[in-house]
């Protein structure tokens, strides 16, 4: 049976849709790591800085549930366009090399 694969345009959105939830679901979490990255960096080196669960609940506390978003346009913009990119790249290349291989469509 042969194999079928997604357009360009369907492998594009797909990535781009992909990417979107993927960010939108784990932004919080590089968010948060970033805070305690930039806490080490401005604190003592004797002092420990919060955890990930204290870092999440401080950045709702200053800020309100959003504030766990801040800064996730640029990240969405620039990821999407890279994975809608590369999944519809993979997509093509798969389609060529299987027309190469087996031979039919491309």
């Amino acid at each position: 049976t042969p194999t079928e694969y997604l357009t360009t345009m369907e492998a594009f959105f797909v990535g781009a849709f992909s990417k979107a939830v993927a960010s939108t679901v784990t932004f919080p979490a590089v968010r948060a790591k970033t805070k305690m990255t930039a806490f080490k960096k401005t604190h003592a080196s004797a002092e420990q800085p919060p955890g990930m669960i204290e870092t999440l609940q401080g950045i709702v506390d200053h800020g309100g549930f959003m504030a766990l978003y801040a800064g996730i346009g640029p990240q969405i913009s620039k990821g999407i366009l890279q994975e809608a990119l590369m999944l519809s790249i993979k997509e093509r290349i798969g389609q060529l090399t299987s027309s190469l291989i087996v031979g039919g469509k491309q």
